[in-house]
């Protein structure tokens, strides 16, 4: 795989700018406050329409907990969406650097995965030294109208934080060999679909794929 590297952009700069932004912090944390605030007014109301003594300690609980559990269960995630401080770290190393990183793909073939409701196209690639790619997302409707898969494409990335930002063409389009039913719900664990990020290196043998396609 093939990496150069080119400056940021106005537009890159900004998206990356946006990450780190304090007021954009300050932001994420009043919507915080309001839906752990929306949560727990909803329970305590409804708490205190079925509960008898609703002002008791113990009957207090009963809508504290699960809003304190919720404002726990929220914190964690919205830190997987985000990176936490540590890609508020490499975001800003980033910035200082002031270029993006350019990944080069070669593609010999690719598998179309049906898309299941609204979660975007999939699409398996097998790249020149052999390594299996997936990628998947809502961002790939517009690359497909576009011709994506490639027979040669560019991921455009910032280099430390890995924020991601386009895939350009850099070559013909490559007519997918396989067609595949949508992913199942273990297939989405297994591969990591339901996780943040556009696209991923797969520990699995593509011959496989194509023959689990074709039967």
């Amino acid at each position: 795989m093939e990496i150069t590297y080119r400056p940021l952009t106005r537009r890159q700069r900004a998206d990356l700018s946006g990450y780190v932004s304090p007021w954009i912090a300050l932001f994420r944390a009043g919507l915080f406050v309001v839906a752990v605030a929306i949560v727990g007014f909803l329970l305590r109301a409804v708490h205190r329409a079925i509960v008898d003594d609703p002002t008791s300690v113990i009957g207090e609980a009963w809508w504290a907990i699960p809003t304190l559990a919720f404002a726990v269960a929220l914190y964690r995630r919205a830190g997987r969406w985000t990176g936490g401080r540590a890609t508020r770290q490499l975001i800003r190393a980033d910035l200082k650097r002031g270029d993006v990183a350019v990944r080069r793909i070669v593609a010999t073939d690719a598998i179309e995965v049906e898309e299941r409701e609204d979660e975007g196209p999939a699409f398996f690639i097998l790249t020149g030294d052999g390594t299996t790619m997936l990628f998947a997302g809502q961002y790939l409707d517009r690359l497909k109208r576009k011709g994506f898969p490639w027979t040669a494409f560019d991921i455009i990335e910032a280099p430390e934080s890995k924020i991601f930002f386009d895939i350009s063409s850099a070559g013909d389009h490559l007519k997918p060999s396989a067609t595949r039913p949508p992913f199942t719900w273990d297939e989405m664990k297994s591969f990591g679909t339901n996780e943040k990020g556009d696209y991923r290196t797969v520990d699995v043998d593509f011959s496989t794929l194509v023959r689990g396609a074709a039967s």
